[in-house]
């Protein structure tokens, strides 16, 4: 069986006893070198649907991604092809990352770490990988995550719930740190958009380390300047 993975997937080697393994950098995966491939790994930049898979021997696609909105998961399972990727694969490396850009948004606005007010959206394996760094360091954050919001609130359904509770829209706008941490979907795609970014206080820390597209980027950078809010965008 032959394996094609994406040149920048570290550790295709493991799969050297069981397979043919051959990579090739993101842009040269296409249909016409799929031709004899049973399994193929790629990152978010390989958009796997029909006018990929379709013409090949594919058995099975594996991402080395949380988010999967490069994936046409109904694709795959309607031709019987297996799927999986690695949620929570970076969560502990991305928590960190926010924990340290906030810490040196603190120290550049002369403002104590304990003082800082963090509103957290999406509380999948990140937000709560970084909510348990902010109990540590007893910061004060808040949570929103619709969905997650409406089970805790379901008599049927017994969650887990942040230590230091919901957030309403309005307090997250309000928090002088807004930290992004949700899959794009059609609900979040444009989350943050020219009507929030207008509410934003003044020296507010903006960190996405979402998909691009979840913050409305032209209307982001119309309204951007330093004196407003600090940018750590990942897009």
């Amino acid at each position: 069986m032959k394996l094609l993975a994406d040149l920048a997937m570290p550790g295709i080697e493991l799969f050297v006893p069981f397979f043919d393994c051959i990579q090739l950098p993101a842009p040269q995966i296409s249909a016409d070198v799929l031709q004899d491939v049973n399994v193929l790994l790629v990152r978010s930049v390989t958009p796997v649907n029909a006018g990929l898979l379709a013409a090949s021997p594919v058995r099975f696609v594996g991402s080395c991604t949380i988010g999967v909105d490069h994936i046409d998961q109904l694709y795959l399972h309607s031709n019987g092809i297996g799927f999986a990727h690695a949620p929570g694969c970076n969560a502990i490396a991305v928590s960190e990352y926010v924990l340290q850009t906030l810490l040196r948004y603190a120290h550049q606005m002369s403002l104590a770490w304990q003082d800082l007010t963090v509103a957290v959206i999406g509380w999948g394996n990140v937000g709560k990988a970084l909510t348990r760094l902010l109990d540590a360091l007893q910061i004060t954050y808040r949570v929103y995550d619709p969905p997650l919001q409406a089970q805790a609130k379901s008599a049927l359904t017994v969650g887990d719930v942040p230590n230091h509770g919901w957030a309403s829209f309005k307090e997250v706008l309000a928090a002088n740190v807004i930290t992004l941490h949700v899959p794009l979907t059609d609900t979040t795609r444009g989350l943050l958009s020219a009507e929030q970014f207008a509410q934003i206080q003044p020296k507010t820390l903006l960190i996405n380390t979402s998909r691009g597209e979840v913050l409305d980027e032209a209307a982001l950078f119309d309204h951007y300047a330093p004196e407003h809010f600090y940018l750590a965008v990942d897009v």
